[in-house]
């Protein structure tokens, strides 16, 4: 399943993405296992693109099934939880850019009247609130009842079915920010430093202290194996003693 590249890290030949082989002290290729990581996301969302039905040229999707939506979050999920990750390994060792005149912006943004754009790759994992309340479902509402008989109709909960159809607008812009980052790591590495940088920057780590968000226990799927791996990679650059 797995072999030797350059006495650094192994290739994983189940998802095609380059591992680091934390049993040797060697200097790592951080180069080759971006891309090899990179190329391996890449392929994920393409195949979001497919599931959802995104063209080129013609904005996003109004609305999706449940069921669509669902199968395509819980991979898409992982996939941003693993791009933060290879950002941290591309800015690894670059300094804060100087501040210098505002650019438009470059890439595929898709925007349109009704057709909604692609914002901002977020940057820092999303942090867990352990004050948060617990979400209620809906109730049905006061109970009233009239003596005289002229009770108004009682409105009942539609309870949810994998045939109904969500809005897609939200899913659709996340699939486009993930890729648009994956295309141009350098520039989100960029981004990364000088949102670091800003003394009102409201974290100074990317990763959460706590599992990814989308990490699944004993997760088989292409995507499990390759977030596990970048897990790794992000926390070696950030975490690792200083032995020169």
């Amino acid at each position: 399943m797995q072999r030797a590249v350059d006495k650094g890290g192994v290739f994983c030949s189940l998802c095609s993405c380059f591992v680091f082989n934390a049993d040797r002290n060697d200097l790592m290729d951080l180069l080759l296992a971006i891309d090899m990581n990179r190329k391996a996301l890449l392929r994920i969302v393409a195949g979001l693109v497919v599931q959802l039905g995104l063209m080129p040229r013609q904005g996003f999707p109004q609305a999706v099934t449940r069921r669509v939506h669902g199968v395509i979050f819980h991979v898409l999920r992982p996939v941003e939880s693993a791009v933060r990750r290879l950002i941290v390994m591309q800015a690894h060792g670059m300094t804060v850019p100087e501040p210098g005149a505002q650019t438009k912006p470059v890439g595929p943004i898709i925007g349109g009247k009704g057709r909604g754009s692609a914002p901002a790759f977020p940057l820092f994992d999303p942090r867990i609130n352990p004050d948060a309340k617990p979400r209620r479902a809906p109730g049905r509402g006061p109970c009233v009842r009239f003596l005289d008989g002229l009770d108004g109709p009682v409105a009942t909960r539609h309870e949810p079915k994998p045939d109904d159809t969500v809005p897609a607008l939200r899913l659709c812009q996340r699939i486009v920010a993930a890729q648009t980052a994956l295309n141009d790591l350098p520039k989100q590495a960029k981004r990364l430093m000088r949102a670091l940088a800003r003394p009102r920057c409201k974290w100074k780590r990317v990763m959460r202290y706590a599992r990814p968000p989308g990490h699944r226990n004993g997760g088989k799927r292409e995507i499990d194996e390759i977030l596990a791996h970048c897990q790794t990679f992000a926390l070696w650059v950030t975490e690792a003693p200083d032995t020169g």
